[in-house]
């Protein structure tokens, strides 16, 4: 906690159960978004290692599997309350480099919805779902 560590209390996105954990979000991240953007991680790497995850304007999540990119984007709501300009702008870039490989996922299933509406979105419960259906096409 001295190095700017948080103790942090989630589900994984493999578990009904709240945990404990000691993360350190990066620069302008929040907890929720940190701790999502690499549990999702970790859970695709069991499946491909050609995996980056980004900080800035890129997708949070880009991976490659049977020679198909990927892109997710991790939504806490933030952008959509305080910079709809900026998200329609990266939707923007998502579709011209993903094309419909991409998605969105929202650390509150209320925000489900709002975000539907601008691309396919997913919610933690759907989302094992969803990477199962492309992460097991082989």
């Amino acid at each position: 906690l001295a190095n700017r560590y948080k103790e942090f209390s989630a589900k994984s996105i493999l578990s009904t159960k709240k945990e404990k954990y000691l993360i350190k979000p990066r620069s302008n991240e929040s907890p929720q978004h940190f701790f999502l953007t690499y549990d999702i991680a970790d859970y695709i790497k069991k499946f491909t290692d050609k995996l980056q995850i980004f900080e800035t304007k890129k997708p949070d999540i880009v991976f490659k599997i049977n020679d198909i990119e990927y892109a997710i984007e991790i939504e806490t709501g933030k952008m959509l309350t305080h910079n709809k300009k900026q998200l329609l702008e990266k939707i923007k870039l998502l579709q011209k480099d993903f094309g419909d490989n991409w998605f969105f996922v929202v650390t509150n299933r209320k925000d489900f919805k709002k975000y539907n509406e601008l691309g396919k979105t997913l919610t933690k419960l759907t989302l094992i779902n969803q990477l199962d259906k492309i992460l097991k096409k082989q």
